[in-house]
C-alpha cells in the first residue's frame, strides 16, 4: 500500500438538474458529462436529496477497492448514474464492478466501467458498486458523483467527496 491516502466525506447536494429524454434501461453515455440519468418530465429537485452516498473506507491508495452504496432515505429511486472524478475535474477516474441485475457499467470518456447506471425503471432502495482506484502511482482527491431520479421524476444530485490526508 502506498503512503498517500484519500479521506472520503459524504455530501448530498441541493440544486437539481433537468432531464429531457427518458432512458428506462440506463445505458446512455450522453448522461456521463452532466451526471444526470436523463428522464423525461424531470423537474427541479428538493433542497435535500432523498438518498445517501456511502463508502466503506475513508482512505485509498493505488489499486485499492472501495465499496460505494447508494441508499434511499425514505423514497425509492428509479434512475441513477454514479461516477468517480478528480475533484474539480470532468473526466472519470478508476473503474467500477457491479453484481446483481439492478446496475450496469457504462463507458464514459472512453474509459470502460467508469460509471454505474440502472438497468430498469423499477424502484430501488439500495445499489452497491465496487470502485477500483487507478494504479498510476499518483492518488488524487476524488468525488463520487451521483445523480438520481425518483418515482416523482425528480432529479437530485449527490456527492461523496474524497481528499488527500
Amino acid at each position: 500500500m502506498c503512503g498517500s491516502g484519500v479521506l472520503l466525506l459524504v455530501l448530498v447536494g441541493g440544486n437539481a438538474l433537468l432531464g429531457t429524454v427518458a432512458y428506462p434501461h440506463g445505458a446512455v453515455t450522453e448522461a456521463c458529462s452532466a451526471m444526470v440519468p436523463k428522464h423525461g418530465g424531470s423537474t427541479s429537485g428538493t433542497n435535500s436529496a432523498p438518498y445517501k452516498v456511502i463508502s466503506n473506507s475513508s482512505i485509498y491508495s493505488d489499486g485499492d477497492e472501495i465499496t460505494v452504496t447508494l441508499q434511499a432515505d425514505s423514497t425509492a429511486f428509479r434512475g441513477f448514474l454514479l461516477q468517480a472524478r478528480e475533484v474539480g475535474g470532468s473526466k472519470p477516474v478508476g473503474t467500477f464492478t457491479v453484481t446483481g441485475g439492478e446496475a450496469q457499467l457504462l463507458t464514459c470518456d472512453g474509459l470502460a466501467g467508469s460509471a454505474v447506471s440502472h438497468t430498469s425503471k423499477q424502484d430501488k432502495t439500495t445499489i452497491t458498486a465496487t470502485w477500483k482506484a487507478p494504479t498510476d502511482g499518483n492518488p488524487k482527491s476524488i468525488v463520487f458523483s451521483c445523480g438520481v431520479s425518483g418515482a416523482a421524476s425528480r432529479v437530485n444530485p449527490g456527492q461523496a467527496r474524497a481528499k488527500p490526508t
